[in-house]
């Protein structure tokens, strides 16, 4: 594990400065890359941190997720799938 990281990390440390075609893995169906690289202030995102490790935020996050997974997938799959 230890050899990955470091071939890893050399890796990157020689790539740094080369020049990225962000366009190298692309399909054609995929969305445009964005290559803004402006970091947004500290503040502002310390206030996302925040608002998204408060518990009621976290929890509407939670239950939102679980009903994105079931508007994708309902009973499709488990013990209750409509096996047709």
């Amino acid at each position: 594990m230890y050899a990955c990281i470091i071939l890893h990390n050399m890796i990157v440390e020689d790539e740094r400065e080369m020049p990225t075609d962000v366009r190298e893995f692309e399909e054609a169906t995929d969305p445009p890359v964005n290559t803004n690289r402006e970091v947004p202030p500290i503040e502002e995102l310390m206030q996302a941190y925040r608002k998204i490790t408060d518990r009621g935020t976290s929890n509407s996050l939670q239950q939102a997720l679980v009903e994105h997974h079931w508007n994708l997938h309902g009973l499709c799959q488990g013990p209750y799938a409509n096996h047709r």
